[in-house]
């Protein structure tokens, strides 16, 4: 599905078939979230992973709400649980404008993330904590940052999540596209990162003319 940023751009994302998306709106989000992460599952796998089922629910609701708040694009999640260790991950896309003063240089905004990234203990010296700039095939110039982070969602308990973001200028704009992959099973981290880059790169970008 293509979806539309304020810029004049237009862009898809290929997802794995295993994931689903949400819509994030207050009156469905909730509902539908127990709905996607229950889609598949057999009633046998309901009632034996049901702490497993409840726990994560619960975790995505909260995400999903907080991707609400940020004006998130789309929302995408995964679950499946393997050896009765829950594997869960998301996927949403923000967009963002740069303020004025601000100067717009993806080297310059990637300096931050660098700058931040040296300060985390987690990860360093890994795939799982570096910054860098790569080429989208089909988006051109981005910024990718990659962390273990320490986080605290309302009524959750405290925990850790293995993030990649990916900042993309709109050119032309001061916007950029931010999609931002993360999962809390920081222990296979190896195994979700190429899967993050994987989304990310698959970003298609298409301007958008006037007639469109």
């Amino acid at each position: 599905m293509k979806q539309r940023t304020a810029g004049a751009y237009r862009f898809t994302i290929s997802y794995p078939t295993s994931w689903w998306s949400v819509d994030l709106h207050p009156r469905v989000r909730d509902a539908e979230v127990r709905r996607r992460l229950l889609a598949g599952m057999t009633d046998g796998d309901r009632v034996e992973h049901a702490d497993l089922i409840r726990d994560t629910v619960r975790s995505a609701k909260k995400w999903a709400a907080a991707c609400y708040e940020q004006g998130a694009l789309q929302f995408y999640g995964f679950f499946d649980v393997v050896e009765q260790v829950p594997l869960t991950a998301i996927t949403m896309v923000l967009r963002h404008d740069v303020p004025d003063d601000v100067e717009l240089d993806l080297s310059d905004l990637m300096i931050a993330f660098a700058l931040r990234n040296a300060g985390l203990p987690l990860g360093k010296g890994t795939a799982a904590n570096r910054t860098e700039i790569v080429d989208l095939a089909k988006a051109g110039p981005a910024g990718r940052s990659t962390s273990i982070e320490e986080i605290e969602l309302e009524d959750l308990p405290p925990g850790r999540i293995s993030v990649m973001n990916t900042l993309v200028p709109l050119p032309g704009t001061r916007e950029l596209l931010i999609i931002t992959s993360l999962t809390p099973n920081v222990q296979y981290t190896d195994q979700f990162l190429p899967l993050f880059e994987r989304i990310a790169d698959s970003l298609v970008l298409e301007k958008v003319t006037v007639d469109a």
